[in-house]
């Protein structure tokens, strides 16, 4: 069944605006999502967002719900409203995992076509992911990795094959609890059994007039249990989401760095984003993250007295869409939403115990230097400042006066306007009327000496 509701949100897909509240958005069900348990999340080509529910399958285009269920009687409807995984590949197709085995959407008449995985019966396997390597889609399951593949005679049939793990050109049973991509090789995870210790494989996919097969280059045994695996463009090492922290692997020694970031975590999923920066989660409502560049950390936490903060529910899965929003699903309440975008803002007020802060409150007017920002203001002068900000978010503002004097004086005190010529000429408008200022190798003056406001 599907049904599609309209709902006006001041939310847009490409460009989420974010209140003064804090730092999330939220989509609920109080926002017109149907369901909040949130186990996937993909978006296509056209920007519309897609959520995967324990309830069905949803889609949102910013103002627009559409829901899918399965219809009794209809055999390209969903086949079950129980889905885990959803994923979107380089073709724009969404391919869909529930409870009932492996689905195609096609968008053109909104149909769902059931894929079978050789050998199996849709019942008796549960898909842990979708990838894609080498412009083909794989399904990893709890009985194998398989490819997938068009059928020969064309058309919009598939079929899949289950892929032979080989090493050092004999076949291998690793069993795979982990996979993802990386500059289109495979970073694999073989978790410690009875028999075995932890493995790390790395591999590519070969398809041949032979076979189709995984073959691994490398088996690295490690220590610590593995749950995620990540990595960031054009850098020559990967992340490990681990029992205790992150973790790196370097891609030219193989070499691994225990603990690289947050110690004493277990890492249950975690995501490189575009401003470069690890988030991840543990089993906690917790949002983890590490800058990859400056190496801060920190956290959002929820905090129900505070709108805007994470909500207070168990994170299942997180998605960047291209415009550079983080989207949070929960276990039951909806989805936050963060912009990746938004820049942190300092503040500068007048304090009477700091000679050094603008010296006024009510800012009339603001021009620029390529180094300085000048501040016109209502009863406080004109005051000048770098543009370089602390660290700490602070500055150091100078009053410049008309006359010779340690502060302005009053007919010079209210600023309504600045006009600039050059970096070196502006024109102030004041209750005085108009002055020049000109930048001199002692600093910044009000026209030349004995020279009087215009």
């Amino acid at each position: 069944m599907k049904k599609t509701i309209k709902f006006s949100l001041f939310i847009f897909i490409l460009s989420i605006q974010f209140s003064s509240g804090g730092d999330f958005r939220y989509l609920r069900t109080s926002e017109g999502l149907y369901n909040g348990e949130i186990n996937s999340i993909a978006q296509d080509k056209s920007g519309k967002m897609w959520f995967a529910t324990w309830a069905g399958l949803t889609s949102y285009n910013g103002y627009d719900f559409q829901f899918f269920k399965p219809e009794l009687g209809n055999p390209l409807s969903l086949s079950d409203k129980k889905i885990n995984r959803i994923f979107i590949d380089s073709k724009d197709n969404l391919w869909i995992a529930s409870l009932s085995g492996v689905s195609l959407f096609r968008k053109d008449d909104q149909t769902f076509h059931l894929v079978k995985l050789e050998g199996l019966e849709s019942a008796t396997y549960y898909v842990f992911n979708f990838l894609e390597s080498k412009g083909n889609v794989l399904i990893h399951t709890n009985a194998g990795i398989f490819l997938v593949y068009r059928s020969k005679e064309g058309g919009e049939s598939y079929h899949t094959k289950k892929l032979t793990l080989t090493y050092q050109g004999t076949k291998v049973y690793d069993y795979i609890h982990y996979i993802n991509t990386f500059n289109d090789d495979l970073a694999m995870v073989s978790n410690a059994d009875s028999n075995d210790p932890l493995r790390i494989l790395i591999g590519e996919l070969t398809i041949d007039t032979k076979d189709t097969l995984i073959n691994l280059k490398k088996r690295i045994v490690y220590s610590h249990q593995v749950n995620v695996i990540c990595h960031l463009k054009n850098e020559q090492k990967l992340y490990l989401g681990t029992s205790d922290g992150i973790s790196t692997m370097s891609l030219s020694q193989y070499s691994i760095t225990d603990h690289a970031y947050l110690s004493g975590l277990d890492i249950q999923n975690m995501l490189v984003t575009s401003d470069h920066r690890i988030y991840c989660y543990t089993n906690d409502p917790i949002l983890y993250y590490v800058d990859l560049n400056s190496l801060q950390k920190g956290q959002y936490s929820p905090d129900p007295l505070n709108v805007g903060s994470l909500l207070d529910n168990n994170i299942m899965c997180m998605f960047e869409d291209f415009s550079g929003n983080l989207w949070i699903g929960h276990q039951g309440l909806g989805l936050s939403i963060l912009n990746l975008n938004r820049k942190a803002f300092s503040s500068f007020k007048r304090d009477p115990s700091n000679n050094k802060s603008l010296s006024g409150n009510i800012v009339m007017c603001i021009n620029s230097t390529k180094q300085e920002i000048l501040v016109g203001l209502r009863q406080g002068g004109l005051n000048v400042t770098s543009k370089k900000i602390g660290d700490d978010g602070s500055a150091e503002f100078k009053v410049i006066s008309y006359m010779k004097q340690n502060r302005p004086v009053s007919v010079f005190d209210n600023i309504w306007d600045i006009a600039r010529e050059s970096d070196s000429l502006f024109w102030i408008a004041s209750d005085g009327g108009l002055a020049k200022l000109e930048k001199t190798y002692s600093g910044w003056i009000y026209g030349k000496p004995g020279e009087r406001p215009l």
